[in-house]
């Protein structure tokens, strides 16, 4: 993620907004298990979580001054 954010032309506030997307679509996901669920549909919401976390937190804490 912060090689992603080390471009010029990439404005942070672009990568939380699609983090924040990919949180809201694992939620939206996740929320439609149901008891037939198994592990591996599991995995792609998980994993939409994870990316989308980085996604919100590195653009707070990359710096801008460099």
């Amino acid at each position: 993620m912060v090689l992603i954010l080390d471009w010029e032309w990439l404005d942070a506030r672009w990568v939380s907004f699609i983090g924040m997307c990919a949180i809201l679509a694992a939620c939206i996901g996740g929320y439609h298990l149901d008891s037939g669920w198994n592990r591996d549909q599991f995995y792609l919401w998980q994993a939409l979580q994870s990316v989308g976390a980085a996604m919100i937190v590195m653009p707070l804490s990359h710096d801008e001054h460099q």
